[in-house]
């Protein structure tokens, strides 16, 4: 599915609403060519164009909302947290409810004993990038998604959303062999 740039001020409520549905049908009852999305799905677009508010305002109540579904999903913006000094992983822990342990070990619990899947969507995603820390982080997220994805005792899955800018910088993050989502699915708002 290709997301036109200028996509919140090109289409009506309706339209978006439809795109919004179909995402969060792919990504929760996948069809068989939607399994990609369990590497993880990275949203790119120029800043300003509206993927934060298509992710809040429409991907988000459509995810909660899917009959049969019940997914925790939680939202954080990496700026807004490195902004108040914060660590990416410090970011990612607290989103999560994590005091101890690994992120994959956490997760695989969670999941196991709250029997739904769970949907991280990090915005402001290419911040990871700009320390060891960031991107030591990520490598923990492709952790716990293997762990849990790949257990075939967890009927749940955890996925990862992540969102940003510039195109450079995200294609990085899933063109790269050395990257920890190399793989994922890119979406080019």
């Amino acid at each position: 599915m290709s997301i036109s740039t200028d996509l919140v001020s090109h289409y009506d409520t309706k339209q978006l609403n439809q795109r919004a549905t179909a995402l969060a049908q792919a990504l929760l009852c996948p069809g068989p060519l939607d399994y990609h999305y369990e590497s993880g799905l990275f949203i790119v677009g120029d800043r300003g164009c509206g993927k934060t508010t298509f992710i809040q305002e429409y991907l988000m109540p459509q995810l909660k909302k899917l009959e049969n579904e019940s997914p925790i999903v939680i939202y954080r913006s990496l700026s807004e947290g490195l902004n108040k000094g914060d660590s990416v992983t410090s970011i990612i822990r607290e989103a999560l409810g994590i005091e101890s342990g690994t992120l994959a070990e956490h997760l695989a619990q969670w999941i196991r004993s709250s029997s739904c899947d769970v949907i991280l969507i990090l915005d402001d995603i290419q911040q990871s990038q700009r320390t060891q820390d960031g991107k030591i982080s990520l490598f923990s997220l492709k952790a716990a998604r293997d762990a849990v994805n790949l257990n075939p005792d967890i009927s749940n899955r955890f996925l990862l959303i992540g969102v940003g800018a510039p195109l450079d910088e995200i294609r990085k993050l899933v063109w790269c062999r050395d990257a920890a989502f190399y793989g994922a699915a890119l979406m080019e708002f």
